[in-house]
């Protein structure tokens, strides 16, 4: 599986796309706000929700 973030001013977005179909298999969206190490926090946490909401092996993270 393959997981895209795209980080902004107001959020984070998040893709967990299948990478042989492309075919996307879930989002997330949480608020970006404060310091680097809150972002940082969020996007860790984002992933482990994904990780343990579909299980399987991340491959590549892309941002």
């Amino acid at each position: 599986m393959l997981l895209g973030f795209d980080v902004g001013g107001t959020n984070v977005r998040l893709l967990l796309i299948e990478p042989r179909t492309g075919e996307v298999l879930d989002r997330d969206r949480e608020s970006s706000a404060g310091p680097g190490p809150v972002l940082l926090e969020t996007l860790i946490r984002m992933s482990e929700r994904m990780q343990m909401h579909h299980g399987g092996e991340i491959s590549a993270i892309g941002l």
